[in-house]
């Protein structure tokens, strides 16, 4: 995206994210967001995080989760065990984004471990050191945005982000050629399918 950076402020974001990753680093924090997502997924069928047993903050010690790492997992997997394995994945995004305000912030194959108990499984969630919490404005913003990209428009998409954008720089025209690129990437990806 060739006018990102002139409408997005990049020293503003990457600050932003150096503070979450340096509270990322205390393990007490981290400690006590996996409390707080297993109180949260207490009744989910399936999805499990590790129980913090004791922490400081440069040590955590948790309980040991047995499982197969995802993405050493998935080649093997039959495409309806792979549909499943998606689906209960994605139900767990889908309420810690919208039900619990309350999302593990580095999601990816490498800290998903799948545990088979014959035909089911359970989605076993590691290193929840990173997490977020939205605020009101920001929970807006990102279900407005949200909402845009489900629908694959990439023109609302654009506007979203150039209007609400906390760290902004560029001027209209900048603006403009954001929202034209992001149009262009919405409408290949409804091309693509």
């Amino acid at each position: 995206m060739p006018r990102t950076c002139e409408v997005l402020d990049p020293t503003g974001l990457v600050e932003d994210f150096a503070d979450k990753m340096l509270l990322s680093c205390d393990m007490m924090n981290e400690a006590e967001a996996l409390r707080r997502l297993r109180r949260n997924f207490v009744g989910e069928q399936g999805v499990v995080f590790p129980e913090p047993l004791l922490s400081s903050s440069g040590v955590l010690v948790e309980s040991f989760e047995r499982g197969v790492p995802l993405n050493e997992a998935l080649p093997s997997l039959d495409p309806e065990t792979k549909r499943k394995v998606a689906r209960r994945g994605l139900r767990a995004l889908l309420k810690m984004l919208f039900a619990d305000n309350y999302i593990h912030g580095d999601l990816h194959a490498g800290n998903l471990l799948l545990r088979f108990d014959g035909h089911d499984f359970d989605l076993v969630i590691l290193d929840a050191g990173l997490v977020i919490e939205l605020s009101p404005r920001d929970r807006r913003n990102f279900i407005d945005l949200f909402g845009a990209v489900v629908k694959r428009d990439g023109r609302r998409a654009g506007q979203l982000i150039a209007a609400r954008a906390t760290h902004r720089g560029g001027g209209e025209d900048d603006v403009e050629a954001f929202v034209d690129e992001l149009d262009r990437l919405g409408k290949d990806a409804t091309v693509r399918g």
